[in-house]
């Protein structure tokens, strides 16, 4: 769901609260689909996203939907909320070059 905010948002996310219905048992070594979404954007600040993960038979083992602040990536770095290294890891998604010192 957190990477869903940066790909859909193109914003930073944190957590406010989440909920999670585990509904079958995964083996560790099973491969697995993670599919993320947004259920409403409330305000520019605020998202109700959604996230389910399924085995390789494409059944649903866990389903969770969660509650996040959002805040543009340039707010969360000066913010000191992340710090460069970890922001430029979305480089591919999010566009604030200009922003990293070199």
């Amino acid at each position: 769901m957190g990477w869903s905010v940066i790909y859909l948002l193109k914003k930073i996310g944190m957590t406010q609260s989440m909920t999670v219905e585990f509904i079958k048992a995964v083996n560790v070594d099973e491969p697995l689909t993670i599919v993320g979404g947004m259920q409403e954007k409330q305000s520019e600040r605020s998202a109700l996203m959604e996230g389910s993960i399924f085995n390789a038979e494409e059944t649903l083992c866990a389903k969770a939907t969660g509650q996040f602040t959002t805040m543009q990536p340039k707010a969360a770095l000066r913010l000191g909320l992340v710090g460069e290294d970890y922001m430029k890891t979305f480089g591919p998604i999010l566009t604030f070059d200009y922003f990293f010192s070199d």
